[in-house]
């Protein structure tokens, strides 16, 4: 298979991960600038779309779960790989959201009132003055969410952490369909391999061309709803299927297209595969601090005075929150759901008190300063 290593990692999907991740933050600087809907509408129904289809990025991430559950599962065995996987996945998950929610509430202390005359919306408003109280603090950091609007971003986590532990009705029934699709993506990945190699490259690419257009067509047939200065889009049930449909199709073709491959693959792409997640919770932070510096001009110059710098600074941040917490996190869960180690017994000592602590220690003797240090 394209791209794919013996460890069933495959490196376009670590791409194509760092893309969507880029989308998000384009798509909420361009929320948080202050624009006419016309412009709104026509960016939405241009090719832009593919750039600003935040919520079909935010779906590709759930069927890319998904895809890698079924992988993590099929490399394992039964239960036993069904288990390693939800350890890794909680590691993963949780972690670097505590740590994303506790940097993000001490530099709400810096958020201050924006000058009416700086162009930003009411939705970049709402989020630019929460500030939780402890007692609202406390309980956010014991289960992934938005935290009270503190880490808006962290609707996410919510929801791929109740599909995983199915503990939650409402988002595991209006996003099952993403993980699902990416389940049956990974099921069949060598019959849709035999029937993409069959394909001549001209049909490849234009199969790749009709994916993405699946994944905005929500966007372009102008299915999204006005709300506090901003246009949104992507939570009725069409909207949903249709980006779900195209995610997964994106996905599909970034493993078993050559050319989708090799250029999701390239190594700046990587590393913003590699540190999207970090990416992910660090953004909006970074946003909401920087809104005061938007300048008032046309609405391109406004959009990249802060689009700019946030985009910059996010990923100079997570480079180093990745390595310092999110990589430490990831090795922790890696060897909790490893076999047990032997105790000074001789047996093996499979206590989860004895390899989260050797877990951790491991993990900070292994951690470089920087990710993309050898």
């Amino acid at each position: 298979m394209a791209g794919e290593q013996s460890s069933g990692r495959v490196v376009a999907l670590e791409g194509l991960r760092g893309v969507a991740a880029v989308t998000v933050v384009l798509r909420h600087t361009f929320n948080a600038v202050a624009m006419p809907l016309s412009v709104r509408e026509a960016a939405f129904q241009s090719p832009l779309a593919l750039l600003l289809n935040g919520q079909g990025a935010v779906q590709l991430f759930f069927v890319l779960s998904g895809y890698v559950l079924a992988g993590s599962v099929a490399r394992g065995s039964g239960p036993v790989g069904l288990s390693q996987f939800l350890i890794k996945r909680v590691f993963r998950i949780y972690p670097p959201y505590v740590i994303a929610l506790l940097l993000t509430w001490a530099a709400s202390f810096l958020y201050v009132v924006v000058p009416a005359s700086v162009p930003v919306t009411r939705w970049y408003l709402t989020y630019a003055q929460v500030h939780l109280p402890v007692d609202q603090l406390l309980p956010s950091l014991l289960f992934p969410g938005p935290s009270y609007l503190q880490l808006p971003v962290g609707w996410t986590l919510r929801v791929e952490t109740a599909w995983l532990l199915v503990i939650d009705a409402g988002p595991v029934l209006r996003y099952s369909l993403d993980f699902c699709l990416g389940i049956a993506a990974y099921l069949e990945r060598e019959r849709l391999a035999a029937w993409i190699g069959r394909v001549t490259a001209r049909w490849q690419l234009a199969l790749v061309a009709g994916a993405a257009a699946l994944f905005v067509s929500p966007l372009l047939l102008g299915w999204s709803v006005p709300r506090a200065g901003i246009l949104m889009n992507g939570f009725d049930r069409s909207s949903l299927a249709l980006m779900g449909l195209g995610s997964v199709a994106l996905i599909v073709f970034a493993v078993h297209v050559p050319m989708l491959n090799r250029w999701l693959s390239v190594r700046p792409v990587v590393f913003l595969g590699k540190i999207s997640y970090s990416v992910y919770l660090l953004h909006f932070t970074v946003m909401i601090l920087w809104g005061r510096w938007v300048i008032d001009a046309s609405v391109a110059a406004s959009y990249l005075s802060l689009m700019g710098p946030v985009m910059a600074i996010s990923i100079l941040l997570s480079a180093a929150f990745y390595s310092w917490v999110e990589r430490p996190a990831v090795l922790a869960g890696n060897r909790v759901s490893s076999p047990g180690t032997a105790s000074a017994s001789g047996w093996p000592d499979t206590s989860l008190s004895h390899r989260c602590s050797r877990s951790f220690r491991g993990a900070r003797r292994s951690m470089p300063l920087f990710p993309f240090t050898p």
